[in-house]
């Protein structure tokens, strides 16, 4: 016979999917806050086919993107994702010059539509600023926060600028805005693109409660699901022992829906 207890204990420790989630409010059209007090920038960068491109022009955008991650020191945290989903629909132009070459399009549209696996992959960047020491200090002092607050938006945001001039147009990247940064958040958190879809951002304010729109749980047979979705989460035992362009290149090759 198991005890109350025991059956219970989970119900007990358990607690609002919101309340994990870090994000608190948008602070500036560009950057949000968290629950910490770090201020944050959302990135987003166009992917490059690796495939089409030769091993020295990969080597030579890999050796650009980390020279500009250096121009952020100990106070900063950077965080790269990749959301790879299904799309079902083939992208192509409203118009082709001739009928024959419409048909044509279409018809290789309609084989790929029926017969491949068709996904999209999104890359993003997020960058943290983690509060000072005087920050922490002050951080119930009205004068000294709203100080340091517009301080920190300022550092950050000409950080995120001097990374983008770094990077110039072979990865071009886009600064979002609160509304572009709330549609990432939604797939992050809801792992499903319809879902996050759903709403659009109601306030700057109650991000945690806006973004959440799914239950996670764990089933009686040990399953992870976000909403109806089921999970599997994977993770490194140990570090790479070298690093290359595109490393985890046979990761996102796997037909499925997934953050890496």
């Amino acid at each position: 016979m198991i005890a109350a207890d025991k059956l219970l204990r989970h119900y007990r420790v358990s607690k609002a999917f919101h309340r994990q989630v870090p994000f608190t409010s948008f602070v500036h059209e560009n950057v949000f806050l968290t629950r910490n007090g770090a201020y944050g920038v959302v990135i987003q960068l166009a992917g490059l086919d690796d495939e089409c491109l030769p091993e020295g022009r990969l080597e030579a955008l890999s050796s650009a993107l980390a020279a500009a991650f250096k121009l952020f020191d100990e106070r900063f945290r950077i965080y790269q994702y990749l959301i790879k989903g299904r799309q079902n629909e083939v992208v192509r132009n409203a118009h082709y010059p001739t009928d024959t070459v419409h048909r044509v399009v279409e018809d290789r549209a309609e084989f790929l539509r029926n017969h491949a696996a068709l996904h999209t992959m999104t890359i993003y960047l997020v960058i943290l600023l983690e509060p000072s020491p005087t920050q922490k200090q002050f951080k119930n002092r009205l004068p000294e926060r709203a100080a340091d607050r517009k301080q920190s938006i300022e550092r950050l945001l000409a950080k995120a600028h001097s990374l983008r001039i770094s990077l110039g147009e072979s990865i071009a990247p886009r600064l979002l805005d609160q509304s572009a940064a709330f549609a990432f958040f939604r797939i992050l958190l809801n792992l499903d693109r319809h879902v996050a879809e759903r709403l659009k951002l109601k306030s700057p304010h109650l991000l945690d409660y806006q973004i959440v729109a799914s239950r996670l749980n764990w089933d009686h047979q040990g399953r992870l699901f976000c909403g109806a979705r089921k999970l599997k989460i994977l993770s490194l035992k140990e570090l790479p022992t070298f690093t290359a362009p595109n490393l985890f290149r046979d990761l996102a090759a796997i037909s499925a829906d997934m953050i890496l």
